[in-house]
């Protein structure tokens, strides 16, 4: 006799339940030994692009900051341009006024001028990016701390309002340096960097909330008195260095080169040290020779020529221009 079964029979499936691999939702993955889309054996979808170590959300990123570091660079030498053509221009206009020769005669390309100043902007620039890298090292020390001493910044505070007051007297003229250095702008300008941050360890120290102060008005004036007061400098600097160069032409006119002037007619070349020889006869190029000569510059076709014996204020400075009946010899002194 046959005894039946009685193991209970499997509950039916809920409606919408799955039954098995062929009704998984296929948003859940990708079964087991299906190729992926576009992924398969030799294929160079996703897998590939992981296993290369590719960020394709980086690259518009490092396309942008590189784009950002080359406008960075090109305002930099724009910058760095304009402050070497500004210092030759400056330095030039003293070194040639120092004989009464004014910039409108000259006529100097914006190529003269850099060139001008690239020798005399070398140790001033040397020394502006150490002193820039040694505050820049002592900025990184000080933030390392938020809850620095305030003695800190109410030094560097003090300290600027003192230059700031120092300049104040050279300005007025309450009180006279005794140097050829310009202190005046010079003190302006370290003044005004150590006011101003100064008040940023301030409110580094203590941040507030947006408290409605028109910071982006007060940074743009910060940015406008420091780029005045760093031109102020640039340009008494180049002064000084200008005022002394014009100096050591006058006292050496015999290191400049030595110039002869021939022409068909006579000049009005006359100084202490200048002689002039003639010569009748009729086949002569030059029936007149000027010697005694000294060439300052050369500018637009134009010689700038002093006497031997040049004094400031007694003698004057001739403008010769090279013409078909004028003939000029330049040689060593």
């Amino acid at each position: 006799m046959s005894v039946p079964d009685e193991s209970p029979e499997p509950e039916p499936d809920p409606p919408g339940a799955p039954h098995g691999p062929a009704d998984a939702n296929p948003d859940d993955g990708v079964s087991e030994g299906a190729p992926s889309d576009g992924a398969g054996p030799d294929g160079d979808g996703g897998a590939d692009a992981a296993g290369s170590g590719r960020d394709p959300a980086r690259e518009p990123r490092s396309i942008s900051e590189a784009v950002e570091t080359a406008a960075t660079l090109a305002a930099l030498s724009t910058v760095f341009g304009a402050i070497l053509f500004y210092f030759g221009w400056s330095r030039s206009s003293t070194t040639f006024g120092y004989f009464g020769i004014g910039q409108d005669l000259l006529d100097l390309s914006f190529r003269d001028y850099v060139l001008r100043s690239a020798n005399a902007t070398f140790r001033p620039l040397l020394t502006a990016l150490a002193v820039a890298f040694a505050a820049i090292s002592l900025h990184r020390w000080q933030i390392r701390d938020r809850q620095s001493h305030p003695a800190v910044w109410i030094g560097v505070v003090v300290a600027g309002g003192l230059a700031l007051a120092a300049a104040a007297l050279g300005f007025f003229d309450w009180y006279h340096y005794r140097t050829n250095w310009p202190m005046v702008p010079l003190l302006a300008l370290c003044g005004s960097i150590l006011l101003a941050y100064g008040i940023w360890l301030r409110e580094r120290r203590s941040p507030a909330a947006d408290d409605g102060k028109p910071r982006g008005a007060l940074r743009l004036l910060v940015v406008a008195v420091l780029t005045l007061t760093s031109f102020w400098t640039i340009a008494g600097y180049s002064q000084m260095v200008g005022l002394e160069a014009g100096r050591d032409l006058a006292r050496n006119l015999q290191h400049l080169p030595a110039v002869t002037v021939g022409s068909a007619t006579r000049l009005d070349l006359d100084g202490p040290g200048v002689t002039v020889q003639e010569d009748p006869r009729q086949e002569a190029a030059y029936h007149y020779s000027y010697s005694g000569l000294r060439l300052l510059i050369r500018s637009g076709g134009r010689y700038f020529l002093v006497p031997d014996g040049w004094r400031r204020g007694e003698d004057q400075v001739f403008i010769v221009t090279d013409t078909g009946d004028i003939g000029i010899k330049i040689g060593l002194g």
